[in-house]
């Protein structure tokens, strides 16, 4: 099997069983070139099967208690703040509607509504179809957005046709907000927490600054408090500008870096 993001051969790195309630074998391999750890065996799953799989882990562990993501609460508030300082320093377009994909129960874009009186739709295939836009990707309609935010989104996904999804939705100088772990190296360690029955893809930093190359983003900036980077589209300098006027204007700390910025060594 072949990388999704570099295209270069993988190997065995490590497998893990879990169990009761979610009870089966998962092998993990490796990219050899940009590090890159993924589950084959959710790559050799049906659409069916992942579907399955998703909707029972969701439907345990979405809600204030969740075993796995105590913090996630306190997190999706601080990345309100920062997408919202973001917002009102003009570092993110706001004539149209933005987009949260992969939105879970829709607490962030409400967040956000609430705060700056920003639109954002809401789009999950795993979430609550009454309240949700789009429950289906094929359902969102052909436009792009200002704004596209992914959280806990990227580590679900096994195919690179998922991923390249959230990109088409950003707009030709829009911003993509992501938040998902992303390490120097993943570690060969069955027990490491964030190998959990619905994470199927594990990021380093070569392989994330890889696909952030190949998307045609130009510059990142990230923003410790929120573990969020900002994508963007539009010239380097340009933006690099904007960041030191808004860090100013909104009193955050914006970190920024051409291509993508690798925080976490």
């Amino acid at each position: 099997m072949t990388c999704q993001i570099c295209g270069s051969g993988t190997a065995r790195f490590l497998k893990k069983t879990f169990t009761f309630p979610f009870a089966f074998d998962v092998d993990y391999r490796k990219c050899g070139n940009c590090g890159l750890v993924y589950s084959a065996t959710h790559a050799e799953m049906s659409a069916s099967e992942r579907d399955r799989l998703n909707s029972a882990y969701h439907a345990q562990t979405l809600g204030e208690n969740n075993p796995n993501d105590l913090n996630w609460h306190a997190r999706l508030t601080a990345q309100c703040a920062s997408i919202c300082a973001a917002g009102q320093a003009a570092l993110i377009d706001r004539s149209g509607d933005w987009l949260d994909y992969g939105c879970g129960n829709g607490e962030l874009a409400a967040q956000i509504g609430r705060t700056i009186q920003q639109r954002v739709c809401t789009f999950d295939r795993y979430g609550h179809a009454g309240s949700l836009d789009y429950n289906d990707p094929a359902d969102i309609p052909n436009r792009h957005f200002g704004l596209t935010i992914s959280t806990a989104v990227f580590e679900h996904l096994q195919e690179r046709a998922e991923w390249d999804a959230i990109d088409r939705t950003v707009a030709r100088n829009g911003v993509l907000a992501v938040h998902t772990l992303v390490r120097e190296a993943i570690p060969a360690n069955a027990d490491w927490f964030y190998f959990l029955p619905v994470h199927s893809t594990f990021f380093t930093n070569k392989s994330m600054s890889l696909l952030h190359r190949q998307w045609g983003y130009t510059c990142s900036v990230y923003d410790v408090d929120a573990r969020l980077w900002f994508w963007f589209k539009q010239p380097a300098e340009l933006v690099s500008a904007q960041v030191t006027r808004a860090n100013a204007l909104v009193g955050r700390n914006f970190l920024y870096a051409e291509g993508f910025l690798d925080y976490w060594k």
